[in-house]
């Protein structure tokens, strides 16, 4: 009695015509016609490609510890090509497991297996046929897809949270058929928590706090999200710092088309999409380019952590806005251990100059002039937040910028990513070309309009952390000036807002 393991594999679990249900009705009939063959076990490989090796899939790969090798005779699959559909994989195979161990593999087609040497011809042909077919395949797809990303369309990998892939009507084959596509539209159900965290991430919250609040609230990372949508069970995710980052720095935010890596090459950060003008192909975004510009710069300094390029010495409230009434310098943090002997410190603001330009100007307890802000804070928290945008008048600094990025990108891809194009100098060619007509049309100054965030000062106060709250003061463009007299009462005063405000609120009170 021949004891067999029967392997079902799938490429992608939508291929219907080689559904697992079919393979293993092909299978049990096959074993059921032939006595003397018994299915001891079933192992599944989905979504695996037949060009992975067999011995690194996840199902039937484990059959291949030396201790198993007593509870099995041979591999058996629907097809040669659901078992091997590479012929230097298969011949491994032979070689390592076949000859050393004495196991073979069955095609339940037609019942060809590897036990004898015409045996091993045959399916070795089989193998050679079926990898042959898998790469004219990957060819064509591979044609297919570079044609889907230059038309804007979505054709696989993956997709930003916020948005969801929708299937139209892309015209009518010639046999009448009608023929469909996809293309990337806004998701109704996660569009605005996108634009929300991008919006708190500006205003500056950390990464580490949006995060672990949107694990808070139960909101899906991206893949899980996706799988939502299409009805299958989530895996569980959390966003973290690192990924939310890795979110936040795609350039598919702005609406441009990426090129990823394929399986198997060596790890690179996803390339832009380029038209036949050397530009970016786009479609559906997220934020506009002036949002996408504000938020790389909060995070440029960010690395892979949960902090943003906001902050520096962010462990105090009230960094770049409270000054020293003295001498105009900052208020810093300081800290001093408690003198009883007892362990602990404490801890105050002080002036930077106090340690090299001679400031005698005394420390400020940290407790007790951030309660003076909090207070001010209520005295405005019924306030409206309004944010003042400022966008360009028209699109030639736009397209300035892009034009002039597209050509360091092209660069850039042929001297040290290595990325070949034929028309090479052709583009940059033309976008020089453009990038001067760009620089000959008059520049025309940009425009600010408030838009009103829907929050009040102290929904907005209650709702940041203590970075969000300080990059809310510093938005304001106030600066405060404090001073601690010898008898330990601070005054303080203020300026008029500095040079543009990203928020345009009623002005904290003056001081005494």
């Amino acid at each position: 009695m021949r004891r067999l393991y029967a392997s079902v594999r799938l490429s992608h679990d939508t291929d219907t015509t080689n559904a697992p249900r079919t393979q293993k009705k092909d299978i049990e009939a096959w074993v059921r016609d032939h006595p003397g063959n018994v299915i001891v076990g079933w192992v599944e490989d989905i979504d695996v490609s037949g060009g992975d090796p067999i011995r690194g899939r996840e199902g039937i790969g484990a059959l291949f510890e030396p201790e198993l090798f007593d509870e099995w005779d041979g591999l058996i699959g629907s097809r040669t090509d659901r078992l091997f559909r590479d012929q230097l994989d298969y011949l491994l195979w032979v070689r390592d497991i076949g000859e050393k161990y004495g196991r073979f593999v069955v095609d339940a087609e037609d019942g060809i297996d590897s036990s004898t040497e015409w045996g091993r011809d045959i399916i070795n042909d089989r193998v050679r046929t079926a990898e042959k077919e898998r790469r004219r395949i990957a060819r064509n797809r591979g044609r297919a897809q570079s044609e889907i990303r230059l038309d804007g369309r979505y054709g696989g990998g993956p997709i930003p949270f916020g948005l969801m892939k929708e299937r139209y009507q892309l015209g009518i084959r010639d046999d009448g058929k009608i023929e469909y596509a996809y293309h990337l539209v806004e998701c109704p159900q996660y569009i605005s928590e996108a634009r929300s965290f991008i919006a708190r991430i500006i205003a500056g919250e950390s990464a580490n706090f949006v995060a672990n609040d949107l694990n808070k609230r139960g909101i899906p990372t991206s893949q899980d999200a996706l799988r939502i949508l299409e009805g299958q069970p989530t895996r569980g995710g959390k966003w973290t710092a690192s990924n939310l980052l890795r979110y936040l720095r795609s350039p598919a935010l702005k609406g441009y088309v990426l090129n990823y890596r394929k399986k198997g090459e060596p790890r690179r950060p996803p390339t832009i999409v380029r038209g036949a003008d050397g530009l970016p192909v786009r479609r559906v975004a997220i934020i506009d380019d002036d949002t996408w510009d504000e938020l790389q710069e909060v995070i440029k300094d960010a690395g892979q952590g949960g902090t943003t390029g906001r902050r520096v010495n962010a462990s105090t409230l009230l960094l770049g806005v409270a000054h020293c009434g003295e001498c105009g310098g900052r208020l810093h943090s300081e800290t001093k251990h408690i003198r009883s002997g007892k362990p602990g410190r404490l801890y105050y603001y002080g002036c930077q100059n106090t340690h090299y330009r001679g400031c005698t100007a005394r420390l400020i307890p940290r407790g007790e002039l951030d309660g003076i802000i909090n207070d001010a804070i209520q005295l405005v928290a019924d306030e409206p937040v309004i944010e003042v945008k400022r966008v360009r008048s028209n699109e030639r600094d736009r397209k300035l910028a892009e034009v002039g990025q597209a050509i360091a990108d092209l660069n850039q891809d042929q001297f040290v990513r290595g990325i070949i194009r034929p028309n090479f100098d052709e583009l940059v060619t033309d976008l020089r070309a453009e990038h001067d007509r760009l620089r000959a049309m008059p520049q025309e100054s940009s425009e600010e309009k408030k838009v009103p965030t829907g929050e009040t000062i102290g929904k907005l106060w209650e709702r940041c952390d203590i970075n969000g709250r300080r990059a809310f003061l510093v938005g304001t463009g106030l600066r405060l000036y404090f001073i601690r007299d010898e008898s330990g009462t601070i005054h303080h005063t203020r300026t008029e807002k500095g040079e543009r405000p990203k928020y345009d609120i009623v002005p904290l009170p003056g001081g005494s």
